[in-house]
């Protein structure tokens, strides 16, 4: 918007008249006074970009107001809740991937009279209940795993 009012984007008429009917005069004066303000603050830079270690200074400050904490918290939950459902909307995964649990194969082990924490423990080093996350292999925990295999023993009749 910015850019915009200060001619560093070019607009085609036709588009920038269809974006003004939108907005309300008050609205449309409310864009227009907070660009000069944040620009007079040193938030905004004259070429439109925003000065971050200045905008974070601002948000600490805003923190010492509980009012507006509350505030800043209800605008970033909000746009955290819509990116989210935007995202589940597109299809994306969200989270961590679940781990690898070969339920067969620990069957057979305890079958075999292996404990639990014997299983956990070839499994891990196997690699076989482990899984990559940003290029850093995980392995399931020993409490994960215990959990998994009681529900998994509850399944059997």
């Amino acid at each position: 918007m910015w850019r915009l009012l200060n001619g560093r984007s070019p607009v085609d008429n036709e588009k920038l008249v269809r974006v003004l009917q939108l907005l309300s005069p008050s609205e449309f004066e409310a864009v227009l006074g907070a660009a000069k303000k944040l620009v007079a603050a040193g938030i905004l830079r004259e070429d439109g970009t925003v000065d971050y270690a200045a905008a974070l200074e601002v948000l600490a400050l805003a923190t010492r107001d509980e009012y507006l904490k509350q505030a800043v918290l209800r605008f970033v939950v909000q746009n955290f809740r819509d990116d989210l459902r935007r995202a589940r909307a597109q299809g994306k995964k969200l989270g961590r991937p679940p781990y690898p649990f070969p339920a067969e194969e620990v069957r057979k082990l305890l079958a075999r009279g292996y404990s639990i924490a014997e299983v956990h423990r070839l499994l891990v080093l196997e690699g076989r209940v482990c899984r990559e996350v940003n290029g850093r292999r995980e392995c399931m925990k020993y409490e994960t795993f215990e959990r998994k295999v009681r529900e998994l023993l509850k399944q059997e009749p």
